[in-house]
């Protein structure tokens, strides 16, 4: 039996899920704009290499869910630049 593929992205649902209030905002820019897809997925794979991690009890584990706790901090600090711009260009087209 063929598997079903899901209808919406998982890094997309992620991304909602993360930051819900930017729901709309989220799937406009997914949508529209690839560097925005680029950094969902690369936020996705980033949780699940972090989950990894820090299911493993080791000196190197430690170490590197130290970094990809950094990395995803960063990720989403680019997310809500994002989004940001996209609230600010919508308020400017409804007051401009």
């Amino acid at each position: 039996m063929a598997k079903i593929q899901p209808l919406i992205n998982p890094a997309l649902i992620q991304i909602i899920e993360r930051f819900p209030e930017y729901n709309d905002a989220i799937c406009n820019l997914f949508r529209t704009i690839p560097s925005f897809n680029e950094i969902c997925m690369d936020h996705e794979q980033c949780c699940k290499t972090l989950e990894h991690y820090q299911q493993q009890d080791s000196d190197e584990a430690r170490l590197r869910t130290t970094e990809y706790v950094e990395i995803l901090r960063g990720l989403e600090l680019e997310i809500m630049q994002y989004l940001n711009d996209h609230d600010n260009k919508l308020h400017n087209e409804s007051t401009g």
